[in-house]
């Protein structure tokens, strides 16, 4: 799926819930979250996620609700031949907080925030029909995939 900024839709957290950028010291929640939300294990998800959280074209937002971290995501930037675009990822919601519209709003400011940074293209691949619905409502649209053209140099 695919968005351009003009289409972009925002969502607000639910009450009592804050979106924030992970740092260093949200290691752990976020690793718990990521490996809970997609169950894998903390061993296998930990290197990646590591890198990716101290990655400078990588943004690792989390989602607190009552002082606990319960979702994350990530959004990777890229300014190649193709022009400035965002990938937005790994949006996990631990079960007791799902269904609120936490994974939304954590996927919302993760775009808001690349759009901020100059993004013209924000891209993801949904895993289910039901995560396809809430990124149409931030204005995500379907495409059959991107064939980006460039001219040879």
């Amino acid at each position: 799926m695919g968005l351009v900024p003009s289409a972009f839709r925002a969502t607000q957290p639910p009450g009592g819930a804050t979106i924030r950028a992970a740092t260093a010291a949200d290691f752990e929640a976020y690793l718990h979250v990521d490996s809970s939300a997609f169950g894998e294990s903390p061993d296998l998800q930990a290197g990646w996620l590591r890198l990716l959280l101290g990655h400078h074209c990588a943004t690792v937002a989390v989602a607190e609700l009552d002082g606990e971290v319960v979702a994350s995501g990530h959004v990777v930037t890229s300014d190649g031949r193709a022009g400035p675009a965002a990938y937005v990822g790994g949006i996990g919601v631990l079960p007791h907080a799902r269904r609120r519209g936490i994974g939304a709003a954590v996927s919302s400011w993760l775009v808001a925030h690349a759009i901020d940074h100059g993004a013209r293209l924000a891209h993801l691949h949904p895993d289910t029909e039901h995560a396809a619905g809430i990124y149409r409502r931030l204005g995500f649209v379907e495409v059959d995939g991107f064939d980006i053209y460039l001219p040879s140099s």
